[in-house]
């Protein structure tokens, strides 16, 4: 085992190296040398053969092989630790004492020249931390394996215990370091290194278990293989192109519309455009000959039609971008009569006078063409199916005129009013021949419909 770690370490430097060599002129790659003190925890063996031994501190030597990637670094680093024993203590001896010969082993034990060497392979894991150029603290962590040589030699020869085994090994550091030139960084560190629990064979014959731990303080030189990597020369500034010139924003025109006396919104942005997108909304608005306009909160415009107005009517306006360019649109709005009547003069029988009721009917529809400025209406006769068709004819074209001089009178022109008669052709309730239905002894006054 311990064959074959040598030969995985040797093998893992080999290949760092080829690749320093390949990659010198980066300036990543690093070699370090480490020397330096070791204190490795006096071992406490536990099992059937426990005792403490007592260890003097002792030297650490090694090396490693890494990459910079700043501000972490990776590296193979390979150290050996030699600690010598002043002394052991048993405190049970399992039978070892007997398993050697002797009588059992208790209490301060007489070792002969006896020493504890750790070899390590470790892959380090190491942080630069930023903080003052040239003045460089690091933290880190590494994973690895040890090999730990334990050799136990009583004071008359005999061999109590022997063990080189291969255990995981783990390990913490920090430090810092300061570079003294462009290759050449000098370093002061600190490592505490500890291996998972190992079992022994004591007297060749006897368990025991053992942990290996150590702290170390190290100096070392780090070389930084290639050089510093020359700066670029900073490109030349070049001047920004002129920003090309603004383009004015463009208005459609718009078209709407409504029933005379109301109102309705108009989005005038909905089909304008700017060419940079930078619309900032609507400048001015003008004025229309009969409705009133206004700007709505919600960005919208607002035109209110004139109740006596039916027609087309028209606005102008403007639209900014943000640099100031504007546009002009124009807004034509159809003005239609609203939704007006019919009204309905019903009749006595056999009869073409007006009642009151009949009166007041024909006012209001008078009135209606005065506040809607309506510019012809419609005033059409009917009769039920009581008498003869062709005297019933007759009796519908009296019963119209009797509403045209009516409106006339109130102030309707005559050439505003188209009169027509239909006799019983066009009732308002369906009969037989014969009956007398009074919704259907009707003039109809009859307004156009909206958009006619």
């Amino acid at each position: 085992m311990k064959k074959n770690l040598l030969l995985l370490a040797s093998t893992s430097f080999l290949c760092l190296g080829s690749a320093v060599g390949a990659q010198e002129q980066d300036g990543n790659f690093y070699g370090a040398i480490r020397a330096g003190i070791n204190w490795a925890h006096d071992e406490a063996l536990e099992g059937n053969f426990a005792s403490k031994d007592e260890r003097d501190l002792g030297l650490v030597l090694g090396g490693a092989i890494g990459y910079d990637f700043k501000p972490m670094r990776l590296e193979l680093e390979f150290m050996q630790r030699r600690n010598d024993l002043d002394g052991l203590t048993v405190r049970s001896d399992g039978g070892a004492g007997a398993a050697l010969g002797l009588g059992p082993l208790s209490g301060p034990t007489a070792l002969a020249d006896t020493n504890v060497n750790a070899s390590t392979i470790m892959a380090n894991f190491i942080y630069d931390v930023p903080v003052v150029k040239g003045f460089q603290p690091y933290l880190g962590a590494g994973i690895g394996v040890a090999i730990v040589d334990l050799d136990y030699r009583l004071a008359g020869g005999q061999d109590l215990l022997r063990s080189n085994d291969a255990e995981p090994a783990f390990q913490a550091l920090a430090g810092f370091s300061s570079q003294l030139s462009d290759h050449w960084t000098a370093e002061v560190g600190y490592r505490f290194l500890t291996t998972a629990q190992s079992r022994l064979l004591v007297a060749d014959a006897i368990d025991a278990q053992a942990k290996y731990k150590s702290h170390s303080v190290l100096v070392g030189l780090r070389y930084a293989f290639g050089g510093p990597k020359k700066a670029q020369a900073a490109p030349a500034p070049v001047a920004a192109p002129a920003p090309p010139p603004n383009r004015a924003p463009r208005a459609e025109n718009d078209r709407a519309r409504v029933e005379a006396g109301n109102s309705v919104m108009i989005d005038v942005l909905a089909n304008d455009r700017d060419p940079e997108g930078r619309l900032a909304g609507i400048a001015t608005i003008g004025e229309a000959q009969y409705g009133k306009v206004s700007r709505d909160p919600s960005g919208a415009v607002r035109y209110t039609a004139d109740p006596k107005y039916v027609g087309r009517d028209r606005f102008t306006y403007t639209v900014q971008d943000q640099d100031g360019s504007v546009a002009t649109a124009t807004v034509d709005v159809d003005v239609l009569s609203p939704e007006i009547g019919p009204f309905i003069v019903f009749f006595d029988f056999d009869s073409a006078t007006l009642a009151p009721e009949a009166e007041r009917i024909v006012r209001d529809a008078a009135d209606a063409f005065k506040k809607y400025g309506v510019v012809r209406i419609e005033v059409v006769g009917h009769t039920d199916r009581s008498g003869a068709a062709k005297y019933n004819q007759g009796l519908s074209q009296r019963r119209a005129a009797s509403v045209e001089k009516a409106l006339a009178e109130l102030g309707v022109p005559s050439d505003s009013v188209l009169s027509a008669a239909r006799g019983e052709s066009d009732p308002l309730v369906q009969t037989d021949d014969g009956v007398r239905e009074p919704q259907n002894r009707r003039v109809e006054i009859l307004f156009p419909k909206p958009g006619s």
